[in-house]
């Protein structure tokens, strides 16, 4: 319990309090379990003072010195403790929700296990400070100092770390979900095994920082340093990383599918494993990255650099290429003995087979493909429907020009007429053969889809045994003496 002459003391005459604090330097205050609720205790002399489970809901502690006090369990809810000094002052399992430390001094301070929901600690200093277990969530830490603070187990939910300085700071394992750090300093920070979903990065300085293992799925790192970052294995599917500086950072095996790295630098990144599937790289410098085993399904280069990607494995002589598309095909022809016979049933073996083919017209496709399987040609099937796009027509063009000869089953015409479009250039180049089941008044072609197949002949058949019946006199042998002629 308080002593009472020393709370009604300081509760009454503040002024008075200081000055017997100023004589009787050697006397600790015991305000243990005292109600001071909204009291006024504004510039008090509270240094090393007992305050344990003490009421302070409310009260104003504006610049008080509280250096060295004992506030465990102590209930500050609301208290006013802007520019309080509170060095290696103990807070721990303190109630400190929606608390003002604006600008306080917290240097060594322990915190452990304490409830700063919401709490305003812009620009405080909170260098050494023990966070351990503390419950920070929604919390305002704008421009505050954290260097060699104790982060383990705080919960950092929904943080507004914006201007920060975290320098060197271990946030491994921390969970920073929503978290804002905008221009923010992270410069060789720990953060690996961080929980950083949908956390805003822009401008943030994380040069020299660990990721390694953190979760950064949608997260906002517009704009920030990542040069010589540790993101090995980090996931970073859909975040935005355009106009980043990833220069020597190390991405080996990182996730960034579907991920925004337009004008992005990169120069002499670790993209080794990495998965790029779908990823934007628009005007990106990738110069000397080491790309070896990278998954780049679909990604879009459009006007980057891509001078001097190393393809080899790490400890081979060092091999590299111009061109991401060009070192993979470098690549492939370096280490695959077989791919020159693949190569060669590319160009001399395929057979594209284009049609809608629904649910009644399968047994159709079936037979088709089976047929040239035992001609010894290799199908390549496009089922095609209404859905179509500009990057599709570009599909099916590819696929054209690879083929020895195409064949295309127009039975359901609407179906399959915007593919004709994309092959029809191709007409005079690689042996056509169209295919339209006969089926009563359904016989007639639609003159849209004749005058695409011009000059293609139709053969027309009733059903699969007279397709089966006439499929070397209709289809092979005559694609393949097109074929001889040119």
């Amino acid at each position: 319990m308080a002593n009472q002459e020393q709370l009604n003391l300081l509760k009454n005459d503040r002024a008075a309090w200081n000055r017997w604090r100023e004589s009787n330097p050697s006397i600790r205050p015991d305000l243990r379990e005292a109600d001071l609720r909204a009291a006024d205790l504004t510039g008090a002399d509270l240094f090393g003072a007992k305050l344990q489970r003490a009421r302070l809901h409310a009260a104003i502690l504006f610049q008080a010195k509280l250096h060295w006090a004992d506030l465990q369990g102590a209930d500050l809810q609301r208290a006013d403790l802007r520019s309080a000094n509170l060095q290696r002052a103990k807070f721990q399992e303190a109630d400190l929700r929606d608390v003002n430390l604006a600008g306080a001094d917290l240097f060594l301070a322990d915190l452990r296990q304490a409830r700063l929901h919401r709490a305003n600690l812009s620009g405080a200093d909170l260098q050494k400070t023990d966070l351990q277990g503390a419950d920070l969530h929604g919390a305002d830490l704008r421009r505050a100092t954290f260097r060699e603070t104790n982060f383990q187990d705080a919960q950092l939910q929904r943080v507004n770390l914006q201007g920060a300085d975290l320098h060197d700071a271990d946030l491994f394992g921390v969970q920073l979900h929503w978290a804002q750090f905008q221009d923010a300093n992270l410069q060789a920070a720990d953060l690996s095994g961080t929980k950083l979903q949908e956390a805003d990065l822009e401008r943030a300085n994380l040069a020299g920082a660990t990721l390694a293992g953190a979760k950064l799925q949608k997260v906002n790192l517009h704009r920030a340093d990542l040069s010589e970052a540790d993101l090995h294995g980090v996931d970073l599917s859909g975040a935005d990383l355009s106009e980043s500086n990833l220069s020597r950072a190390n991405l080996r095996e990182a996730n960034m599918h579907e991920s925004n790295l337009r004008e992005a630098t990169l120069r002499e990144a670790d993209l080794r494993y990495a998965q790029c599937i779908q990823s934007v790289f628009e005007k990106a410098d990738l110069t000397g990255c080491a790309v070896y085993g990278i998954s780049a399904w679909d990604m879009r280069l459009d006007g980057a650099t891509q001078d001097d990607l190393v393809i080899s494995r790490p400890g081979d002589p060092v091999i590299q290429a111009d061109r991401l598309e060009v070192a993979q095909l470098i690549y492939l022809f370096l280490n695959y003995n077989g791919l020159d016979t693949a190569i060669d049933e590319m160009t001399s073996k395929v057979v594209l087979v284009v049609g809608h083919f629904i649910a009644d017209r399968k047994a159709v496709l079936g037979m088709i493909r089976e047929e040239l399987r035992q001609r010894g040609y290799l199908t390549l099937t496009l089922d095609v429907g209404p859905a179509w796009s500009s990057d599709f027509t570009r599909t099916v063009a590819t696929l054209a020009r690879l083929s020895r000869f195409i064949v295309v089953d127009i039975t359901e015409s609407r179906g399959v007429h915007p593919a004709l479009g994309a092959i029809s250039p191709f007409f005079d180049v690689v042996p056509t053969r169209a295919l339209l089941q006969i089926t009563g008044s359904d016989e007639d072609v639609p003159v849209e889809t004749v005058s695409r197949l011009a000059p293609v002949m139709i053969h027309r058949y009733t059903g699969l045994a007279d397709l089966r019946a006439s499929f070397d006199a209709a289809i092979v042998s005559p694609a393949e003496a097109m074929r001889a002629e040119q």
